[in-house]
């Protein structure tokens, strides 16, 4: 594989790679230029596999150039109010704003969104029971077995701060369950 490594921060312990998409007719990419940038932001370590993005309309060259550009700003960011302080807002809006056109993102599903929020907060499965029920009503609805009720939703909502948005998505169950 042939990679190009996007930040050589040696202080960094952690790595994430983006490979090239190997299916028939795939063509989305494991992360944007701008993904890539805000994983550097935080010092992580990215390499992109050459080609990565090319079936997204991201080449390798717009990997390159659009790290290049804004790479700068995040190690001396510019002060809002300066001509180089609306040159860096602008270039971000136009990068949002065209990953948002044409790469959108649907919200996580109910579960992930649970799961999610589980890790940020470093809860358990029994944390959930008083929002869910007992642990049994947990398990069910954590391996997509058991839809949550509008209530399940509420309480998640009130007591996680989990958009609703993302818990009154139609769900997904396992194959095993579906008939």
């Amino acid at each position: 594989m042939t990679a190009m490594a996007a930040s050589n921060n040696p202080s960094s312990i952690t790595t994430v790679g983006v490979p090239k998409e190997i299916k028939t007719a795939e063509y989305r990419v494991a992360m944007t230029p701008d993904g890539v940038r805000e994983f550097e932001r935080l010092g992580i370590d990215v390499f992109v596999e050459t080609g990565a993005g090319e079936g997204a309309s991201f080449s390798d060259d717009d990997y390159r150039a659009a790290l290049k550009q804004v790479e700068p700003y995040f190690d001396n960011e510019p002060e809002p109010d300066s001509e180089s302080g609306a040159h860096f807002e602008a270039l971000i809006t136009l990068i949002v704003a065209y990953e948002a056109k044409h790469y959108p993102m649907d919200p996580p599903d109910a579960v992930e969104a649970i799961k999610f929020r589980m890790e940020q907060q470093g809860l358990t499965a029994r944390d959930l029971e008083p929002m869910i029920g007992g642990r049994g009503r947990v398990s069910e609805v954590l391996n997509r077995k058991r839809p949550l009720s509008m209530a399940m939703v509420w309480r998640l909502h009130q007591a996680l701060g989990i958009p609703a948005e993302s818990l009154i998505r139609p769900r997904q169950l396992n194959e095993s369950t579906e008939r």
